[in-house]
Protein backbone atom coordinates (compact mmCIF):
# COMPACT_ATOMS: atom_id res chain seq x y z
CA UNK A 1 0.00 0.00 0.00
CA UNK A 2 1.65 3.32 -0.84
CA UNK A 3 1.52 6.04 1.69
CA UNK A 4 1.16 9.37 1.10
CA UNK A 5 3.53 12.09 1.57
CA UNK A 6 1.64 13.98 4.20
CA UNK A 7 1.16 10.13 6.00
CA UNK A 8 5.07 10.53 6.01
CA UNK A 9 5.72 14.44 6.54
CA UNK A 10 2.95 13.84 9.74
CA UNK A 11 5.10 10.86 11.47
CA UNK A 12 8.53 12.71 10.81
CA UNK A 13 7.32 15.62 12.56
CA UNK A 14 5.52 14.06 15.60
CA UNK A 15 9.21 11.88 15.74
CA UNK A 16 10.38 15.40 15.93
CA UNK A 17 8.23 16.76 18.03
CA UNK A 18 9.28 13.60 20.61
CA UNK A 19 12.96 14.12 20.50
CA UNK A 20 12.27 17.67 21.21
CA UNK A 21 10.14 16.85 24.35
CA UNK A 22 13.06 14.73 25.61
CA UNK A 23 15.49 17.81 24.84
CA UNK A 24 13.12 20.05 26.63
CA UNK A 25 12.95 17.78 29.60
CA UNK A 26 16.76 17.30 29.69
CA UNK A 27 17.39 20.60 30.03
CA UNK A 28 14.66 21.42 32.61
CA UNK A 29 16.28 18.60 34.58
CA UNK A 30 19.69 19.89 34.01
CA UNK A 31 18.64 23.43 35.12
CA UNK A 32 16.66 22.70 38.02
CA UNK A 33 19.04 19.22 39.22
CA UNK A 34 15.66 17.70 40.25
CA UNK A 35 14.02 14.49 38.38
CA UNK A 36 10.47 15.27 40.50
CA UNK A 37 9.02 18.59 40.85
CA UNK A 38 5.12 17.68 39.22
CA UNK A 39 3.54 14.62 40.22
CA UNK A 40 3.52 13.89 36.49
CA UNK A 41 6.92 13.18 36.39
CA UNK A 42 7.25 9.97 38.36
CA UNK A 43 3.38 9.27 39.47
CA UNK A 44 4.76 6.30 41.43
CA UNK A 45 7.62 7.82 43.58
CA UNK A 46 5.55 11.15 44.29
CA UNK A 47 3.55 9.52 47.39
CA UNK A 48 6.48 8.47 49.01
CA UNK A 49 8.34 11.97 47.95
CA UNK A 50 5.21 14.04 49.42
CA UNK A 51 5.06 11.92 52.59
CA UNK A 52 9.12 12.00 53.83
CA UNK A 53 8.47 15.87 52.89
CA UNK A 54 5.37 16.18 54.99
CA UNK A 55 7.76 14.18 57.94
CA UNK A 56 10.29 16.51 57.35
CA UNK A 57 8.34 19.56 57.98
CA UNK A 58 6.79 17.87 61.35
CA UNK A 59 10.56 16.91 62.31
CA UNK A 60 12.07 20.67 61.67
CA UNK A 61 8.68 22.32 63.68
CA UNK A 62 9.57 19.75 66.42
CA UNK A 63 12.73 20.50 66.22
CA UNK A 64 12.36 24.51 66.66
CA UNK A 65 10.04 23.74 69.44
CA UNK A 66 13.00 21.77 71.38
CA UNK A 67 15.30 24.64 70.49
CA UNK A 68 12.94 27.22 72.07
CA UNK A 69 12.46 24.69 74.69
CA UNK A 70 15.85 24.93 75.50
CA UNK A 71 16.43 28.32 75.76
CA UNK A 72 13.36 28.51 78.07
CA UNK A 73 15.00 25.81 80.80
CA UNK A 74 18.68 27.43 80.01
CA UNK A 75 17.17 31.23 81.06
CA UNK A 76 15.22 29.51 83.89
CA UNK A 77 18.69 27.60 85.42
CA UNK A 78 20.57 30.63 84.97
CA UNK A 79 17.82 32.64 86.88
CA UNK A 80 18.00 29.87 89.72
CA UNK A 81 21.70 29.68 89.67
CA UNK A 82 21.37 33.89 91.09
CA UNK A 83 18.77 32.96 92.95
CA UNK A 84 20.92 30.58 94.70
CA UNK A 85 23.54 32.99 95.12
CA UNK A 86 20.76 36.07 96.52
CA UNK A 87 19.90 33.45 99.19
CA UNK A 88 23.29 32.78 100.54
CA UNK A 89 23.98 36.34 101.10
CA UNK A 90 20.03 36.64 102.96
CA UNK A 91 21.00 33.86 105.32
CA UNK A 92 23.82 35.51 106.30
CA UNK A 93 22.58 38.68 106.91
CA UNK A 94 20.19 36.48 109.08
CA UNK A 95 22.52 35.65 111.25
CA UNK A 96 24.48 38.64 111.50
CA UNK A 97 20.68 40.29 112.39
CA UNK A 98 20.10 37.53 114.35
CA UNK A 99 23.11 38.59 116.89
CA UNK A 100 22.60 40.48 119.81
CA UNK A 101 25.28 42.57 119.54
CA UNK A 102 23.77 44.34 117.09
CA UNK A 103 22.16 47.58 117.79
CA UNK A 104 19.25 49.40 115.65
CA UNK A 105 21.12 51.21 113.43
CA UNK A 106 22.70 47.96 112.14
CA UNK A 107 19.78 46.08 111.69
CA UNK A 108 18.19 49.03 109.57
CA UNK A 109 21.23 49.00 107.34
CA UNK A 110 20.99 45.09 107.25
CA UNK A 111 17.16 45.24 106.29
CA UNK A 112 17.69 48.21 103.72
CA UNK A 113 20.43 45.56 101.79
CA UNK A 114 17.26 42.25 102.49
CA UNK A 115 15.32 45.63 100.22
CA UNK A 116 17.48 45.55 97.71
CA UNK A 117 17.73 41.77 97.52
CA UNK A 118 13.86 41.46 97.78
CA UNK A 119 13.08 44.09 95.19
CA UNK A 120 16.06 42.12 92.95
CA UNK A 121 14.54 38.73 93.45
CA UNK A 122 11.23 39.93 92.14
CA UNK A 123 13.26 41.31 88.74
CA UNK A 124 14.29 38.05 88.66
CA UNK A 125 10.98 36.31 89.48
CA UNK A 126 9.63 38.61 86.46
CA UNK A 127 11.88 37.43 83.69
CA UNK A 128 10.39 36.97 80.28
CA UNK A 129 11.84 35.09 77.59
CA UNK A 130 10.46 35.99 73.63
CA UNK A 131 7.84 37.79 75.59
CA UNK A 132 6.49 35.10 77.59
CA UNK A 133 7.31 35.48 81.66
CA UNK A 134 8.84 32.13 82.75
CA UNK A 135 7.95 32.17 85.98
CA UNK A 136 4.07 32.94 85.40
CA UNK A 137 2.52 29.30 84.78
CA UNK A 138 0.63 29.37 81.68
CA UNK A 139 -0.20 33.06 82.00
CA UNK A 140 2.75 34.55 80.92
CA UNK A 141 1.68 37.74 78.89
CA UNK A 142 2.03 39.66 82.07
CA UNK A 143 4.48 39.89 84.56
CA UNK A 144 3.71 37.43 87.70
CA UNK A 145 4.69 39.08 90.77
CA UNK A 146 3.38 42.47 91.56
CA UNK A 147 4.39 44.70 94.61
CA UNK A 148 1.25 46.57 95.96
CA UNK A 149 1.70 47.85 98.93
CA UNK A 150 3.88 45.79 101.62
CA UNK A 151 2.68 42.82 99.66
CA UNK A 152 4.39 41.17 96.64
CA UNK A 153 1.35 39.48 94.99
CA UNK A 154 1.21 36.79 92.32
CA UNK A 155 -0.96 36.75 89.72
CA UNK A 156 0.39 33.85 87.95
CA UNK A 157 -1.30 30.22 88.19
CA UNK A 158 0.27 26.91 88.72
CA UNK A 159 -0.13 25.98 84.61
CA UNK A 160 2.39 23.47 82.79
CA UNK A 161 3.96 24.74 79.55
CA UNK A 162 4.43 21.81 77.52
CA UNK A 163 6.44 21.44 74.62
CA UNK A 164 6.73 18.43 72.00
CA UNK A 165 10.32 17.61 71.62
CA UNK A 166 10.15 14.21 69.20
CA UNK A 167 7.99 12.14 68.10
CA UNK A 168 6.20 10.71 71.01
CA UNK A 169 8.40 12.97 73.67
CA UNK A 170 5.72 15.72 75.65
CA UNK A 171 8.02 17.92 78.21
CA UNK A 172 6.90 20.58 80.83
CA UNK A 173 9.46 23.57 79.99
CA UNK A 174 8.68 25.87 83.02
CA UNK A 175 8.09 25.80 86.95
CA UNK A 176 5.58 28.09 88.18
CA UNK A 177 6.49 30.85 90.04
CA UNK A 178 4.25 29.54 93.12
CA UNK A 179 6.93 26.49 93.23
CA UNK A 180 9.62 28.85 93.11
CA UNK A 181 9.05 32.23 94.91
CA UNK A 182 6.05 31.39 96.58
CA UNK A 183 2.85 33.24 96.76
CA UNK A 184 1.56 36.43 99.73
CA UNK A 185 0.56 33.72 101.92
CA UNK A 186 3.89 31.97 102.28
CA UNK A 187 7.43 30.97 100.35
CA UNK A 188 10.52 32.62 99.42
CA UNK A 189 9.36 36.24 99.06
CA UNK A 190 7.08 36.65 101.87
CA UNK A 191 10.14 34.67 104.20
CA UNK A 192 12.31 37.77 102.61
CA UNK A 193 9.36 40.38 103.43
CA UNK A 194 9.17 39.06 106.49
CA UNK A 195 12.93 39.27 107.63
CA UNK A 196 12.82 43.02 106.35
CA UNK A 197 10.27 43.90 108.46
CA UNK A 198 11.71 41.94 111.48
CA UNK A 199 15.26 43.68 110.83
CA UNK A 200 13.11 46.84 111.06
CA UNK A 201 11.38 46.11 113.77
CA UNK A 202 14.75 44.33 116.26
CA UNK A 203 12.42 41.02 116.50
CA UNK A 204 15.66 38.87 116.90
CA UNK A 205 13.43 35.81 117.24
CA UNK A 206 12.07 36.14 114.40
CA UNK A 207 15.03 37.06 112.75
CA UNK A 208 16.72 33.77 114.09
CA UNK A 209 13.49 31.86 112.92
CA UNK A 210 14.26 33.04 109.20
CA UNK A 211 17.07 31.09 109.01
CA UNK A 212 15.63 27.78 109.05
CA UNK A 213 13.27 29.16 106.46
CA UNK A 214 15.82 30.49 103.89
CA UNK A 215 17.40 27.24 104.17
CA UNK A 216 14.04 25.49 103.19
CA UNK A 217 14.03 27.61 100.20
CA UNK A 218 17.41 27.04 99.21
CA UNK A 219 16.65 22.93 99.34
CA UNK A 220 13.57 24.18 97.03
CA UNK A 221 16.09 26.20 94.58
CA UNK A 222 18.16 23.53 94.93
CA UNK A 223 15.40 20.60 93.81
CA UNK A 224 14.10 23.33 90.98
CA UNK A 225 18.21 23.38 89.17
CA UNK A 226 17.82 19.74 89.27
CA UNK A 227 14.64 19.43 87.85
CA UNK A 228 15.46 21.91 85.16
CA UNK A 229 19.05 19.97 85.08
CA UNK A 230 17.34 16.82 83.60
CA UNK A 231 15.09 18.67 81.40
CA UNK A 232 17.68 20.20 79.79
CA UNK A 233 19.34 16.91 78.98
CA UNK A 234 16.26 15.44 77.98
CA UNK A 235 16.01 18.25 75.43
CA UNK A 236 19.50 18.11 74.20
CA UNK A 237 19.50 14.68 72.99
CA UNK A 238 15.98 15.15 71.97
CA UNK A 239 17.71 17.99 69.65
CA UNK A 240 20.44 15.65 68.68
CA UNK A 241 17.83 13.07 67.49
CA UNK A 242 16.28 15.24 65.69
CA UNK A 243 18.68 16.58 64.06
CA UNK A 244 19.43 13.02 62.82
CA UNK A 245 16.14 12.18 61.60
CA UNK A 246 16.38 15.76 59.64
CA UNK A 247 19.42 14.78 57.96
CA UNK A 248 17.87 11.53 56.96
CA UNK A 249 14.78 12.66 55.73
CA UNK A 250 16.75 15.05 53.48
CA UNK A 251 18.86 12.24 52.11
CA UNK A 252 15.91 10.13 51.12
CA UNK A 253 14.35 12.70 49.52
CA UNK A 254 17.28 14.31 47.67
CA UNK A 255 17.64 10.62 46.30
CA UNK A 256 14.02 10.81 45.37
CA UNK A 257 14.08 14.34 44.05
CA UNK A 258 17.31 15.25 42.44
CA UNK A 259 19.25 13.77 39.74
CA UNK A 260 22.92 13.45 39.82
CA UNK A 261 24.39 16.45 37.84
CA UNK A 262 26.62 13.86 35.46
CA UNK A 263 23.90 11.97 34.82
CA UNK A 264 21.81 14.53 33.60
CA UNK A 265 24.51 16.26 31.82
CA UNK A 266 24.68 13.05 29.59
CA UNK A 267 21.01 13.12 29.16
CA UNK A 268 20.80 15.93 27.74
CA UNK A 269 24.02 15.50 25.56
CA UNK A 270 22.35 12.23 24.24
CA UNK A 271 18.82 14.03 23.94
CA UNK A 272 20.49 16.97 22.15
CA UNK A 273 22.27 15.14 19.82
CA UNK A 274 19.30 12.09 18.99
CA UNK A 275 17.00 15.59 18.32
CA UNK A 276 20.10 17.15 15.84
CA UNK A 277 20.19 13.71 13.89
CA UNK A 278 16.18 13.46 13.40
CA UNK A 279 16.25 17.01 12.61
CA UNK A 280 18.91 16.20 9.37
CA UNK A 281 17.34 12.63 8.60
CA UNK A 282 13.81 14.42 8.33
CA UNK A 283 15.38 17.22 6.35
CA UNK A 284 17.12 14.66 3.99
CA UNK A 285 13.99 12.91 3.28
CA UNK A 286 11.75 16.07 3.05
CA UNK A 287 14.64 17.60 0.58
CA UNK A 288 14.29 20.63 2.43
CA UNK A 289 16.74 22.78 4.41
CA UNK A 290 16.81 22.80 8.41
CA UNK A 291 15.47 26.26 8.58
CA UNK A 292 12.34 25.58 6.40
CA UNK A 293 11.51 22.43 8.20
CA UNK A 294 11.51 24.38 11.60
CA UNK A 295 9.79 27.15 10.09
Amino acid sequence: MRVSQRVVNEELRASLQRCLCKLQEAIKVTSSGKRIELPSDDPEEIDELLGYKIDLRRSEQMAKDAQNALTFLNTTETILNQVEGLLGRLKEIAVMGASDTLNDRDRAALAEEVKQIKEELVRLANTSVAGQHIFAGTATTAPPYQVEGDRIVYKGNSGAILRQIGPNETIQINLPGDEVFGTEEGGLLATVAKLEENLRDGNVGAVREAISELDEHHETVLAARAKVGSLTERVKSALEAMDELIARLKEFISQIEEEDLAEAAMKLAEADNAYKASLLAAARILGISIIDLLG
